[in-house]
C-alpha cells in the first residue's frame, strides 16, 4: 500500500465511497498536510502514537485503523486550535478586506437551503440529513457552505448559526473556521473564485446516488445520472432555485466589485 493510499486523498477522504459518506467531526476545511502546520501536526501524531503517519519507511504500510482514527481526530483538534489562535471568532471576518460585504438578504432562498429544497439533490440530501440526525459529513459541509455563500450570496453567519443549532459535534471555533474558509473570508481560506460545483461533487462523491436517495426518497425511482444532471421533473421535488453557472459568475463579480481596494491579503506568519 503506497503513500497515495495512506490518506486516500481522492474519493475516500471526507467524502463518499459508492454513496456511503464517512462522518467526521468539527472541521470542514479539507486541508492537506503540506503546510507548516501540517508538518507540525504529523510530528505530533508520531510522538503521541509512536507510529509514523507514513508507515514503515521501507514498505510504506499504513498504520492500523486505530492510529488512523486518532490521526483524524488530532487533525480536527489541530485546525480548531489554529482557528482559536488566529482571529476573533464567530462574528467578524478575519480578512479585513472582506469585512462589510453586502451579502443578499433573501429569506426565501435561505429557507430553501435550510429545508433542503434548493433543487440540487446533493445539497438537499445533506441539509435534510442535518435536520434529521444532527450529522453531516465533512465533504458535504464544504459543499453546502459554498452553495450558501457563493451560489446564493447569503451571509456565512446564517449558515454558521444553523450548523450551531443542529450539529451534534458542534464546536464554535471549528464551525466558524469552516464557514469562513468556505466564504473566503477566513484564515487560510479558499480563494473567492473557487466555487464548488454541486453537480460535479454529486457525480464524484455519490456516483450511484445512494446517499441522495437515503434522504430524498422522492428520487428513489430516478436514475443516478439523471439525478446528478438534474434532468428529471417530478411534482414532489423543486426545480433548481439558481443556475449554478450563472451564480458562479455573479459571485466572482460580487467579490471583485466589493473587496476593499488596496487591502493586503492577511496570511499566517
Amino acid at each position: 500500500m503506497g503513500l497515495d493510499n495512506i490518506w486516500k486523498k481522492n474519493k475516500e477522504e471526507n467524502g463518499v465511497i459508492e454513496g456511503d459518506f464517512k462522518l467526521c467531526g468539527g472541521v470542514f476545511s479539507g486541508h492537506g498536510n503540506d503546510s507548516f502546520r501540517g508538518k507540525v501536526y504529523d510530528r505530533f501524531v508520531e510522538d503521541v502514537t509512536g507510529v509514523s503517519l507514513y508507515g514503515d519507511p521501507e514498505t510504506f504500510e499504513i498504520p492500523n485503523e486505530t492510529v488512523k482514527q486518532m490521526a483524524d481526530d488530532l487533525e480536527a483538534v489541530e485546525w480548531r486550535d489554529s482557528y482559536i489562535a488566529n482571529y476573533d471568532i464567530e462574528k467578524q471576518e478575519f480578512k479585513t478586506e472582506y469585512q462589510n460585504l453586502p451579502w443578499k438578504k433573501d429569506e426565501k432562498l435561505l429557507q430553501a437551503w435550510i429545508n433542503g429544497q434548493t433543487g440540487y439533490p446533493i445539497i438537499d440530501a445533506a441539509m435534510r440529513q442535518l435536520k434529521a440526525t444532527g450529522q453531516m459529513p465533512n465533504r458535504l459541509r464544504m459543499i453546502v457552505a459554498s452553495f450558501l455563500c457563493k451560489d446564493l450570496l447569503l451571509d456565512w453567519r446564517f449558515g454558521q448559526a444553523h450548523f450551531a443549532n443542529y450539529l451534534l459535534d458542534f464546536d464554535l471555533a471549528s464551525n466558524n473556521g469552516g464557514w469562513q474558509w468556505a466564504a473566503s473570508t477566513g484564515v487560510d481560506a479558499v480563494p473567492y473564485f473557487r466555487i464548488f460545483n454541486p453537480t460535479l461533487q454529486s457525480e464524484k462523491f455519490d456516483p450511484k446516488a445512494k446517499y441522495i436517495k437515503t434522504y430524498i426518497p422522492e428520487l428513489n425511482n430516478i436514475e443516478a445520472k439523471d439525478i446528478h444532471n438534474m434532468t428529471f421533473l417530478i411534482p414532489d421535488y423543486p426545480a433548481p432555485i439558481v443556475n449554478h453557472k450563472e451564480a458562479k459568475q455573479k459571485a466572482i463579480e460580487f467579490f471583485k466589485m466589493h473587496l476593499k481596494p488596496n487591502a493586503s491579503e492577511i496570511r499566517l506568519a
